[in-house]
Parts: structure tokens; sequence; C-alpha cells
């Protein structure tokens, strides 16, 4: 029980170096735009998060134009903005 504790740990351990890596870069990369640092930095991260949640839902759904398309990116989307935002 022990190892599997200890694999899930190093496992979240690994995912929030990845997030904080992505949030950086995307942070550095929002610094060039001419907006207030906050501002730019959260419509980035919106943008990118739209991004992904596209990228992720349209290999679930057979038609992009469907309400579940818009409902699952919606979702997805939302979700990965908030990881940015707050992890």
């Amino acid at each position: 029980m022990v190892d599997v504790m200890s694999a899930i740990n190093q496992g979240v351990a690994y995912a929030l170096s990845a997030l904080h890596f992505a949030r950086d870069a995307l942070t550095k990369i929002a610094g060039f735009l001419p907006l207030d640092a906050e501002l730019s930095v959260a419509l980035l991260f919106l943008l990118v998060s739209l991004w992904a949640g596209h990228s992720i839902a349209k290999k679930f759904v057979t038609r992009p134009l469907s309400g579940s398309y818009f409902l699952w990116t919606l979702v997805i989307s939302i979700s990965i903005f908030l990881n940015l935002m707050y992890l």
C-alpha cells in the first residue's frame, strides 16, 4: 500500500511540475502583450485553454457543431483554465 501511495504522490508531483512549467512559459509570453500584466495572463490562459479544450473534444465527437461538442469543449476548457490560473 505504501508503494502505491508513493507512486501516486510522485505522479502528482510530476503533473504539478509540468503545470508550473507551462504556466511560467505562458506568463513569459504574456509579458510581450501590450495589455495589463494580469489581464494579458488571464486572456492568454483563456485562449490556450479554449484551444486545448477544442483539440481534446474534437477527437471524441463525431459532429463538430453538435450541442455535446460545445458542452464538452466548455467543460474541458474551464477545467484547464482553472488549473492554469489557480494551481
